[in-house]
């Protein structure tokens, strides 16, 4: 196993791999059904989303991160709901106990997951304890829990587990990922989705 890595915050992430997000996010907002309750888990590549996501297929978009409910609320055309609590500045949003308390008592059609590190050996995992059980929660809150993962993420290891394969329903990555690694995120239980509006397999 490689080495545990170090967190880098919040604003230091919202300028890198700014393409592959933006590529990413496009096809993650395609996902979105009619009527839906969103979740926008906080993340750099979750805050690419907002500007994709549709204007006219009535969603609702909650979210537990500050920059992506300044975006949603500046864009004015979707209903918002915050997440608060103490801000963590690694997380880029409200992760506590609070939270927590406040996300179980929703029901959330659609989420997206923040992702730190992800492998088809250990999971996805993340830096920060109290994130894990957010993250945990959120996914048990949720019909559908959707992860967007830049190639920098792979094979990368974070203390915490949030989830193994077989607990997302959606996995989205990109061009930088070989037919090698998607069959080895495939082998380990995820589903991926790539480069299309469909999910290249489907439990």
């Amino acid at each position: 196993m490689p080495p545990v890595s170090k967190p880098h915050s919040m604003a230091a992430r919202l300028s890198v791999a700014t393409v592959e997000k933006s590529n990413l996010a496009r096809l993650a907002a395609g996902t979105v059904q009619e009527g839906e309750y969103l979740f926008l888990d906080s993340g750099s590549t979750n805050l690419a989303i907002v500007q994709y996501l549709p204007e006219d297929k009535n969603i609702t978009v909650a979210t537990n991160s500050i920059h992506i409910a300044a975006e949603i609320f500046s864009r004015g055309d979707l209903p918002l709901m915050m997440v608060g609590g103490d801000v963590s500045p690694v997380v880029g949003g409200c992760v506590d106990a609070a939270a927590v308390a406040l996300v179980e008592g929703l029901n959330i059609d659609r989420c997206f997951i923040g992702a730190c590190a992800i492998s088809p050996s250990s999971g996805l995992s993340v830096h920060d304890f109290a994130d894990s059980i957010f993250k945990r929660t959120l996914i048990r809150r949720s019909s559908i829990s959707v992860v967007m993962v830049t190639i920098d993420k792979l094979h990368d290891r974070a203390p915490h587990v949030v989830a193994t394969g077989s607990e997302i329903d959606i996995l989205i990555v990109g061009n930088e990922f070989s037919p090698t690694d998607r069959d080895a995120l495939v082998t380990a239980g995820y589903s991926l989705m790539k480069n299309s509006d469909r999910p290249v397999v489907s439990r």
